[in-house]
């Protein structure tokens, strides 16, 4: 009786085993032909992987942002446990910050409390509609503060209120990066719009006034959760709106910096 049912459960554990790498396999080549398709149509660059189980990689210049899109792993430092695996948008902002700073969302505030992110102390920022975890940090605290108006807060809020995102906004001088991490693989072609809409849109309104970018038919629209992003939630958000706890070691196959400065 017993060997029968180790028998049974072993073949039950096998079948499950094989029947999530097949259905991981139909969402990655289903990924790819959605991207593939969206990067032909708004004139990107796209690349395959080197391995069968990654995602692919899109760059280029979205609605005159230096615009990414590709896979990322999140682990804990050392290595331990499985890594987290994230579809990742990143997208330049150009343009004179008042200060170098930061602003983070997620287990993204892990990477903006780190000490060796030399970019100042905290600072009190109110995020508007916004409950969750995050970490404020900027070397003039004080231009920091005024430099995000309710009009630059509000789009950050409408992609960090997404399902399970992580949002980071990391500041220097000359220019900023903006960054999504997302359990959503984006296999669909009306949320993957709707994501790149929301990213292009948002470094609009974050970049200087001055300097801010003209909108054409990637900029303003949905937000990210208007898309439905997956319900799939990221591990051990911190609590509260302060440092968080451990590191997380980010591992991207692909960058904004790589189709323009960062």
């Amino acid at each position: 009786m017993v060997p029968n049912l180790l028998t049974f459960l072993l073949l039950l554990a096998a079948v499950a085993i094989v029947g999530f790498f097949v259905w991981s396999l139909v969402i990655l080549f289903r990924q790819r032909r959605v991207w593939r398709a969206f990067a032909a149509a708004r004139g990107l660059a796209y690349a395959l992987p080197s391995r069968l189980m990654e995602c692919p990689t899109v760059s280029g210049t979205l609605g005159g942002v230096p615009f990414a899109l590709f896979g990322s792993a999140h682990v804990r430092p050392g290595g331990r446990g499985t890594a987290t695996k994230r579809t990742t948008i990143e997208v330049s902002v150009q343009g004179h910050m008042p200060s170098a700073g930061v602003l983070a969302t997620g287990d993204m505030t892990t990477l903006a409390a780190a000490p060796d992110l030399n970019v100042g102390g905290v600072v009190p920022v109110r995020l508007e509609g916004f409950d969750g975890p995050f970490v404020a940090r900027a070397r003039d605290g004080e231009a920091f503060a005024a430099y995000f108006t309710p009009e630059r807060l509000a789009p950050f809020v409408r992609l960090a209120q997404a399902r399970g995102a992580w949002v980071i906004f990391l500041m220097q001088e000359g220019e900023a990066l903006l960054r999504l991490d997302t359990p959503d693989p984006l296999d669909d072609r009306v949320r993957l719009e709707a994501a790149a809409r929301s990213m292009v849109g948002a470094a609009r309104a974050l970049a200087p006034a001055r300097e801010g970018l003209q909108s054409d038919d990637a900029g303003e629209g949905e937000d990210v959760d208007s898309a439905g992003p997956r319900p799939q939630e990221g591990p051990g958000a911190a609590a509260g709106g302060g440092p968080a706890g451990q590191n997380v070691v980010h591992q991207d196959q692909g960058s904004a910096r790589d189709s323009g400065p960062r």
